[in-house]
Formats: structure tokens, C-alpha cells, sequence
């Protein structure tokens, strides 16, 4: 008994393993034999009917294993359509006979495929077939049909009782054009010289018969196939294709053996009104995947998304303006004029006075490293050790983090400076620093050497704009504990004061407040503070103001990285734990942070 098309379900059940029921393009993988006029047949001379073409879209060996089209119904995938299971559960993939699943301790289907040429599923088991699935062969000189699934067979036509030969599931007659070669279902019947059948050889599996040649199976006998992107009509023994008709010609594609038309985008997800839809692999066709709830969600993308105001709608976030996007799902963020800020739903001069001249001692960071140890750190938490949780749990991303900073002062971009404003001394006294970010022009002329030479300009939101009226802006960070004693520099902030420190992150700047800080350094003075060596930053962040730095990035420029705020999110909280309690509750709610950095002379030349 031979067993034909079994490199059918094997090519099935290692792409439903690969694309876990997704819809699939037709590869036609095989169906690379060039075009031919001759269709085959199985005419034997004696004058035997060969069957015609289907007018039914018939499938290619590749097409055997495309998913069907979005919309339609396979009976026999109910495994597909199902992605939870029990652990060891078993079922049958009953659109290949030899293919099963069974369930992993996960929830999840694991397929497989079964062992051996002869054996098929049944029940989710394999078992040995009755007969090949689904072909018909000869049994004591009786025609026999085999089910689809292998498990059982019915009888055909009686071709002894008709005066006729059983010759590869064909009856035929058996006289015969003498010397002649030709094909009888899936085997060569040879004639002799009297003329009468002298041989029936099957081809093997896998083989098809047309012209009395065996030849390698490539499609479903005299069905419509897809060759690329042509339709052809198989021969009658699989072995052949004749292209009739080339659907790009007509701006088509081919699919399941037929010329269709394009309706979608291949594969995108899109929105039909308040529906998401997804399209075919090969956009002839495409499918509902959900309803978005009237009054409360939006579909966006092929997604439908929780709507959170009112499209068009106006407001302020941090000073700065934003604007319901068109289908209420995002706020877009945006930036006010220079030295404006957003108040009432709109951009505004700010009421306290804006500073123009900064006659005090100014550092520029030059050099700055999140250490991906805790060598040289900080102790935190009381334990005696030093500690850098932000640090060493961001070692993953250490070398995004680090070039990104890199780039940031190559560039003169979002620069971190140190500022003065009270009169300078090295002996304790206590003064104040503002901590402020410029951008640095020129670049090129900025280090120790050529401090006097790097001109910063500061960026508005530097400062806090929303002061009252006559008042003097103020920085957002002010230290003022800020002290020099011959060459040591000491900051100290606790009880709640904080600097504001910014990390650039996927092409973003992340900013965080930094608690409980200590900042220390080594001086070089003269008649003013020149350099800085061996800086140390030290401190807490809160992780809440993690998640709240991602909610203040915009959306639109995050997706066009290839991100959204929830991906950022879990992507940062998978590595970033918590290691210090200060609010004494017995939960780690913040994580320690040790930053290092050198600075040198610069001068502010305004916003």
C-alpha cells in the first residue's frame, strides 16, 4: 500500500509550529517547474474518460497549507482558533490527517506531526491507516475509495465485474494501444506487444503520473493553482502547470488558485469606523476583529483604544500646551514660544521676571557616567554599603545609556550646569547653587582650556515661569547648602529637597527628581572656580516618578521609534527594583542612583 502527499501535512504542521494559525501568504513552494502547454492526461487509448478541470479553486501543494481566507470557517483547525488548553490534552489538526497538538503544562498547544508513512490522528493519538487518505487505489480487482482522515475506505466501482483492470484506482479496459506507455490514475500502465496490459507499475509517494512518466507531485491534479503570483491549471497527474492567466496583468493577486482582487493593505490592522479589522496575508479579503465601545474607546490603528478627551480639546500639562489628538485617545504635546508658558489653556508671558544677566560662577558637566557598579557610591539605606540599584539594574541598557550621554555632550545637547549666584568663597560659607541644562554653542570651543569661550544658552524650562508678578524667576533646583572648603565641594539636600536629573533613554530625555542628594567634588579655584574633578552625585528616585517621566514623553515621537508608553514601562520596571525604604512604611519605594562627573568654566549668554 503506498502513501502519496505526505510532505503535504509535514509542510503544514511546521508552519502552523512557525505562525501559530495566523494567516498565511501562498508560498507555492515546489511549484517552480516551468510552464507547459501539455496539461497531462490519462487517456489510454481506449478511449477511457479523463476527468476535466474542476471549475472549483483547487490548491497547490503549497496552497494545501495556507490558512483559509479571513472570514471563512475551517471545520477542521478547531485547534488553531483556540490559544488555552488543559495541560495533556490531545486533539487532532484535521486538516491534515497525519498532524495533532497537544497541550503543554504552560495552557499553551505544542503541534506535532505523526511518526511513520503509514500512521495518521485519531482522537488526538496516532494510530496506523486503514489506506493512503484521501486516494484511491485497487483491492482484488476492486476500485477503493479512502477517507480523508485514513481510518476507513469504501468500495468504488467492481472493474472485474465490468470486464476491466483496476490500474491505480482507475478501472480501465484492458486492451491497449500495443507498445504504448500511459497513465492510469497514479501509475504506468505499460502495453505490450499483443495489446494487452502487461504491466501496472504505482509511482511512489510523493509522484505523479502524466504522459506515462512518474514525476515529482507538485499540485492537486486539474485544480487551479497558484504559481507566484499567476494562475495555472495542474495537469492531471500533479506533475504539471500551464499558466493561464498572470493576474498582476490585471492588478491582482493570486490566491487559493484564482485571479482576486485587492481590497487592503496585506496583513495591516486598520480601522473600518468604530471597527477593527485586519486584512488578509494577501489583501483580498479582511476580517472584523473588534467593536469599539460608542462613548468610550476609538479605533486607532486596527486597535481600539480608551478614549480620554474630547478630540480638539486644549489644556496645559508642566507649563506647557497639549491638544486632544482626533480621536480622543492621546494628548499631543507641545511647546510654547521661548520664555512663554501655558496657563488657561493657552500660551502666556510669564508674570515674574525672567533673568538676563548671570554675573556668578558657572560650570558646564563635561563628562558625566552612571556607573553600572556601586564602586565609589553613595551608602543609602544604612547598611554600611554603597549603593547604585539604578545603575547596576540599568546595566542592560548600559551602553545605550552611556552613548546617548556621550553624544548629548559631544553635541552640546540638554548640558547639565552649575551655577553661583552668590559671591564666591573656599572657606565653608554657605551658598547657593542653581542647578540649570543649556545647550553649548560652539561645541568645538568649549573645554578647561577655552572655558571663557563656551557660551550656553539656557532652556526656558529651567526655570519656574509660573512665579508671581515682579517677582524674580527661580530655577526648579536650588541648593542652598552649597559649600567649598579649600578644594572640597559638598552639596547636601534632605527632607524632601531634590535636583532635577535628566537621563537620556531611547533617543528621550527621562527626568527625575533626585532625594536625599549629596554632591561632592574636587575644586580648582584661583580667582574663580575653574574646574571640577572626581564629581559624585548621590541619591534617591522615586520609582512612581519613573512611570510619571514615560507619561510626560509624547506619544507620537515615541511610536515613531517604535515604541508606546506602556512598552517603555514594563520594559524599565522589569530591571529597575527598588532597594531603598524612606518613608519607613517596610516598602522599597525608591531606588538609589550614583552618578559621577567632571565640569569646567562657561559662560550663560541668555535662553
Amino acid at each position: 500500500m503506498h502513501y502519496r502527499l505526505r510532505l503535504v501535512p509535514l509542510l503544514a504542521v511546521a508552519l502552523v509550529a512557525s505562525c501559530a494559525g495566523d494567516d498565511t501568504t501562498d508560498s507555492d513552494e515546489g511549484a517552480d517547474t516551468a510552464a507547459t502547454s501539455d496539461a497531462g492526461n490519462s487517456d489510454l487509448g481506449d478511449g477511457s474518460d479523463v476527468a476535466e478541470p474542476s471549475s472549483d479553486a483547487g490548491k497547490s501543494v503549497a496552497d494545501t497549507i495556507d490558512a483559509p481566507d479571513i472570514g471563512a470557517t475551517d471545520a477542521g483547525t478547531a485547534a488553531d482558533t483556540s490559544t488555552t488548553c488543559s495541560a495533556g490534552e490531545r486533539i487532532c489538526v484535521t486538516s491534515t490527517p497525519y498532524g495533532y497538538k497537544k497541550c503543554l503544562a504552560d495552557g499553551t498547544w505544542q503541534p506535532g506531526v505523526c511518526p511513520g508513512a503509514d500512521q495518521v490522528c485519531k482522537a488526538g493519538q496516532c494510530v496506523k491507516a486503514v489506506c493512503p487518505p484521501g486516494q484511491k487505489y485497487c483491492e482484488d480487482g476492486k476500485q477503493k475509495v479512502c477517507a480523508a482522515n485514513g481510518l476507513s475506505a469504501t468500495f468504488g466501482e467492481h472493474c472485474t465485474a465490468l470486464g476491466k483492470v483496476c490500474a491505480g484506482g482507475i478501472c480501465v479496459d484492458e486492451k491497449c494501444t500495443s507498445g504504448s506507455s500511459k497513465c492510469a490514475g497514479n501509475a504506468i500502465v505499460k502495453c505490450s506487444g499483443t495489446g494487452t496490459i502487461e504491466t501496472i507499475l504505482p509511482c511512489k509517494a510523493g509522484e505523479g503520473c502524466d504522459d506515462g512518466v512518474c514525476a515529482k507531485l507538485l499540485c492537486d491534479p486539474n485544480k487551479h493553482v497558484c504559481d507566484g503570483n499567476k494562475k495555472t491549471l495542474c495537469s492531471a497527474g500533479g506533475t504539471k502547470q500551464t499558466v493561464i492567466e498572470d493576474c498582476a496583468a490585471s492588478s491582482k493577486v493570486c490566491a487559493t488558485g484564482a485571479c482576486e482582487k485587492v481590497v487592503c493593505d496585506a496583513g495591516k490592522a486598520f480601522c473600518n469606523g468604530d471597527e477593527a479589522m485586519v486584512c488578509h496575508s494577501k489583501g483580498i479579503s479582511a476580517k472584523k476583529t473588534a467593536t469599539c465601545a460608542a462613548g468610550s474607546e476609538a479605533c486607532v490603528d486596527g486597535k481600539c483604544l480608551p478614549t480620554i478627551c474630547t478630540p480638539g480639546e486644549k489644556s496645559c500639562e508642566s507649563l506647557k500646551p497639549k491638544t486632544c489628538n482626533k480621536t480622543g485617545t492621546a494628548w499631543l504635546h507641545g511647546t510654547c514660544p521661548k520664555l512663554m508658558v501655558c496657563a488657561k489653556k493657552k500660551c502666556e508671558t510669564p508674570l515674574c521676571t525672567i533673568p538676563t544677566k548671570w554675573p556668578g560662577q558657572t560650570q558646564v558637566i563635561r563628562k558625566m557616567k552612571i556607573p553600572s557598579d556601586a564602586v565609589g557610591a553613595c551608602d543609602l539605606n544604612g547598611d554600611k554599603k554603597p549603593d547604585n540599584a539604578l545603575g547596576i539594574a540599568a546595566k542592560a541598557f548600559a551602553s545605550q545609556i552611556q552613548g546617548s550621554i556621550d553624544y548629548n555632550i559631544k553635541n552640546g545637547i540638554d548640558a547639565m550646569v552649575l551655577y553661583t549666584p552668590t559671591a564666591w568663597t573656599t572657606k565653608g560659607t554657605p551658598m547657593q547653587m542653581h542647578l540649570l541644562y543649556a545647550d553649548v554653542s560652539p561645541v568645538g570651543g568649549c573645554s578647561p582650556a577655552t572655558s571663557a569661550q563656551c557660551k550656553l544658552k539656557l532652556q526656558s524650562d529651567t526655570y519656574n515661569l509660573a512665579g508671581a508678578q515682579g517677582v524674580p524667576c527661580v530655577p526648579l533646583t536650588v541648593a542652598g547648602d552649597f559649600k567649598v572648603t579649600g578644594d572640597k565641594m559638598q552639596v547636601t539636600g534632605t527632607g524632601g529637597k531634590h535636583l532635577l536629573f535628566s537621563m537620556p533613554l531611547l533617543g528621550f530625555k527621562l527626568t527625575f527628581k533626585l532625594y536625599d542628594y549629596t554632591v561632592t567634588g574636587t575644586v580648582k579655584d584661583g580667582s574663580g572656580w575653574k574646574t571640577t574633578t572626581n564629581g559624585r552625585m548621590c541619591g534617591r528616585i522615586l520609582k512612581a516618578d519613573i512611570d510619571k517621566s514615560i507619561d510626560a514623553l509624547d506619544p507620537v515621537k515615541l511610536k515613531a521609534q517604535g515604541f508606546d508608553k506602556a512598552t517603555v514601562k514594563v520594559l524599565l520596571n522589569s530591571v529597575l527594583k527598588a532597594d531603598i525604604d524612606a518613608d519607613g512604611n517596610g516598602t522599597n519605594e525608591s531606588l538609589s542612583a550614583y552618578i559621577t562627573f567632571e565640569s569646567h568654566g562657561a559662560k550663560i549668554i541668555g535662553f
